[in-house]
């Protein structure tokens, strides 16, 4: 494991799934690592089981995240490296749209990640490193997530063009977007007949990629291998790019064929 004794990390989102997994990683790796979240509840227990500082964060709102950034400075000496992983993922086809739900998603996923940028880089002194987790749905196109892919297709963009701003300051900015990734909650979703199978058919390797993946292609980004490596957007998704995401039809498809 690469060492980040000493460096101080900010992680939003480092309350449960991915953003958890990647906040442990940098524990683990020497770092000191405050996580964020709203919910206080999760926030602090997570802290004490990872060992990590924490404070509450909305990163749809402007003002929580400045207020974030300033707290999480004050209680790190400083921030070297910035992880937002805050987000919140919410089907719903065009036709059914919700009358908040295009505001809902673009407030959290694609605000909340300028919002984090903004404000994180602001706390930062010359140098240092943030990373954006985005979602393979800014990039594929699958029914249900014009909404939600919209947004973390946003993110990806705007992460190329802070990448340009804040070069001159010697801070790189990246994306990590993954696929469908192996959470609890997935690996419970894959007990519904054909689920599973429909997926590994669009991921070429034949495996869904777990938390851990995604952290180690964050921990790559943030370190010092990846000193010339900015305005990118890795893809953590066994190959599932080259293809497309699944639809309901071939969930339906692989279960009459287990039921035959």
């Amino acid at each position: 494991m690469v060492s980040f004794q000493g460096k101080r990390v900010v992680v939003t989102g480092g309350n449960s799934g991915i953003g958890k997994c990647i906040a442990k990683c940098f524990v683990d790796a020497g770092a000191k690592v405050l996580i964020g979240s709203r919910n206080a509840d999760t926030l602090a227990a997570a802290a004490r089981e990872i060992g990590a500082l924490f404070e509450a964060v909305d990163v749809s709102d402007w003002q929580s995240t400045k207020s974030f950034a300033e707290a999480a400075k004050a209680k790190l000496g400083g921030i070297d490296i910035g992880v937002n992983s805050a987000g919140v993922e919410q089907m719903a086809m065009l036709k059914k749209h919700p009358e908040d739900h295009v505001s809902k998603m673009t407030a959290i996923q694609f605000n909340g990640a300028v919002h984090f940028m903004q404000h994180i880089s602001n706390a930062m002194e010359n140098g240092g490193n943030i990373v954006n987790i985005s979602s393979l749905t800014g990039i594929n196109s699958a029914p249900g997530y014009i909404a939600y892919g919209g947004a973390k297709a946003g993110v990806i963009h705007a992460s190329k063009l802070a990448a340009v701003e804040l070069a001159s300051r010697g801070i790189r900015v990246n994306v990590v977007s993954p696929t469908v990734v192996l959470t609890p909650l997935v690996q419970k979703m894959c007990a519904v007949p054909g689920f599973e199978a429909a997926l590994l058919e669009e991921h070429p390797l034949g495996r869904l990629p777990t938390p851990q993946d995604v952290a180690d292609a964050v921990m790559w980004l943030a370190g010092d291998t990846a000193r010339c490596v900015t305005g990118q957007n890795i893809c953590v998704d066994s190959g599932a790019r080259q293809t497309r995401l699944p639809r309901p039809a071939d969930v339906a498809r692989h279960a009459k064929a287990a039921s035959t």
